[in-house]
C-alpha cells in the first residue's frame, strides 16, 4: 500500500516513541531523559508525557514519569489478536514437560526477537522471560536462526540500524552469544550453516545450552 507522508500522524508517532523509551533499565524518565532517548525536543517530549499521564498510561511524581499497568492494554490487545500464541502454547507445554526444559516461540521484530509464547520449567537458576519479552536478535540463538531466514542485505540493514542506535561498531551478520564481533564466526559461513541445519546453538556460562530451531517461510 502506497503511503503518503500527509497521511501520517506525527504526534501519534512521537507518543509511541516516548512509550518505547521506557525500558527495564530505564523505568523512570524525566522530560530531558525522554527527549534524549527519542530525539524529540523537550517541548514535544513534555506534551507526550503529560498526555500519557492524563490518559492514565503514565504516573508523574513531580520529577520522573513511569508507565502504569494500563499500558499493558496495548500489548495484550496485540497478543489477543494473534493466533500464533494460542496455537503453539499447548505444544510448548507438552514439549517442555517431555524434555524437562523451558521452551519458547518468538518472532522477529526488526533487530529484536519478541517472545509470543513460553513454557518455563522451575529451576534453581532460570531466565526471567515471558510473552512480550524482547531480546537483541543478533545475540540469541532464536534471533540468529530467524535472521538466517533473511537475505544478507536484510541482515546487514538490521544490524546497521542496531549499530546506529547503540553507537557500537557493526557486528557480523550472525554473531555468537557473547555479542563480541571479534569472536563471531565468519558471517557467510555462519549464515549458511544455520540455514542448512535450521538450528542455532548458544552454549552459556551456566553449562547449559540454548538451542533454537526455525522453519523458513520460503
Amino acid at each position: 500500500m502506497a503511503r503518503n507522508p500527509t497521511d501520517m500522524l506525527g504526534s501519534f508517532a512521537k507518543g509511541l516513541s516516548v512509550i518505547e523509551a521506557f525500558t527495564a533499565e530505564k523505568p523512570r524518565l524525566t522530560i530531558s531523559d525522554a527527549a534524549a532517548v527519542t530525539g524529540l525536543n523537550r517541548a514535544a517530549a513534555r506534551r507526550c508525557l503529560l498526555t500519557l499521564t492524563e490518559l492514565g498510561y503514565a504516573d508523574f511524581d513531580g520529577k520522573n514519569f513511569s508507565l502504569t499497568p494500563r499500558i499493558l492494554r496495548l500489548g495484550t490487545s496485540c497478543l489477543a489478536t494473534m493466533p500464533l500464541p494460542r496455537i503453539v502454547q499447548p505444544l510448548l507445554d507438552k514439549l517442555s514437560t517431555e524434555i524437562g526444559q523451558s521452551t519458547s516461540v518468538s518472532i522477529l521484530d526488526h533487530g529484536e526477537i519478541v517472545y509470543v509464547a513460553r513454557a518455563a520449567q522451575q529451576r534453581l537458576m532460570s531466565i526471567n522471560l515471558m510473552a512480550g519479552s524482547r531480546l537483541p536478535a543478533s545475540c540469541t540463538s532464536m534471533g540468529r536462526v530467524l535472521l538466517a531466514d533473511l537475505s544478507d542485505a536484510e541482515i546487514r540493514k538490521i544490524l546497521r540500524n542496531i549499530r546506529q542506535k547503540s553507537g557500537r561498531p557493526e557486528a557480523s551478520p550472525v554473531p555468537n552469544e557473547s555479542c563480541n564481533s571479534s569472536d563471531a564466526p565468519e558471517p557467510r559461513a555462519s549464515q549458511l550453516s544455520i540455514r542448512k541445519s535450521r538450528l542455532a546453538c548458544d552454549p552459556s556460562r551456566s553449562r547449559s545450552t540454548i538451542l533454537a530451531a526455525g522453519r523458513w517461510r520460503r
